[in-house]
């Protein structure tokens, strides 16, 4: 039994169709380079600091039933008088529910589970309706020098570094802060510096 050219192409075509990568895989793949040339760059004559950000290239994943997603991106603060350089991972959080307040992160450098340096940046009520409430957190976690070296040189495994952040109310959870966001920060530092 010979298959008409047709009928192959209509059984080829959900595998064409579920080989394309993702958006989200499509952004993990761009080179750090590429994502460094588009970060926003804030320096203000009147700050004590140059503040440059991934979030045009922010990523979104989204989990829990698509009741809850994360946003990160990466930001970089280069103070002006003595040049020195903090990276952070910041998370816009939104979820469905009961407030959770966001409390705490952990990651790995390299040597085993650590507790990272967390900053609540804000909370705020979206909307309310029926069936409860939709709430936003803004947090940030302080990025280890060793993975900024580690992303920038290529030795972080996968496309992604894993964070967990913890919570007063409701179970911890992992998010993902792209490997190729971190490294562009560390190109665009080296490039401002």
């Amino acid at each position: 039994m010979r298959l008409s050219a047709s009928i192959l192409a209509m059984l080829a075509l959900p595998l064409l169709v579920s080989a394309k990568p993702s958006k989200d895989e499509r952004a993990l793949a761009v080179p750090a380079a590429e994502v460094a040339a588009k970060m926003r760059v804030y320096n203000d004559p009147l700050s004590e600091f140059i503040i440059a950000s991934t979030q045009a290239h922010r990523q979104t994943t989204g989990g829990l039933l698509s009741i809850f997603n994360v946003d990160p991106f990466v930001i970089t603060s280069i103070e002006k008088k003595t040049r020195e350089v903090t990276y952070a991972a910041v998370f816009h959080i939104r979820y469905t529910g009961d407030w959770m307040f966001f409390s705490g992160a952990t990651y790995d450098a390299g040597n085993g589970p650590e507790r990272g340096k967390f900053t609540v940046m804000s909370r705020d009520v979206l909307r309310c309706e029926r069936y409860g409430c939709d709430h936003f957190e803004a947090v940030a976690v302080r990025l280890p020098p060793k993975v900024v070296e580690d992303a920038a040189a290529g030795r972080l495994t996968g496309q992604t570094w894993p964070v967990r952040l913890t919570a007063e109310k409701g179970a911890p959870f992992t998010a993902q802060v792209p490997v190729n966001e971190i490294a562009a920060a560390k190109l665009a530092v080296d490039k401002l510096k």
